[in-house]
């Protein structure tokens, strides 16, 4: 699957999640970016990758999702 605007959104969240590791005179640069571990929702197949449909199923199931 290719990556959508709501694939995106997703993706930001779940790193802005993540801010409160963050804090002053500990910025995310673009290395600590490369080191970052994201917690995203895996397929149910054992297959290892993020399940991207239910990203986009989730992200246009919130209200106003559709207008994206």
């Amino acid at each position: 699957m290719a990556l959508t605007v709501e694939v995106g959104i997703f993706l930001a969240t779940a790193i802005s999640q993540q801010k409160s590791q963050f804090g002053y005179g500990f910025k995310l640069g673009t290395e600590r970016l490369k080191n970052l571990l994201i917690n995203l929702p895996m397929m149910t197949d054992n297959s290892n990758y993020p399940d991207f449909k239910f990203m986009k199923d989730y992200i246009n199931s919130l209200p106003n999702g559709d207008l994206l």
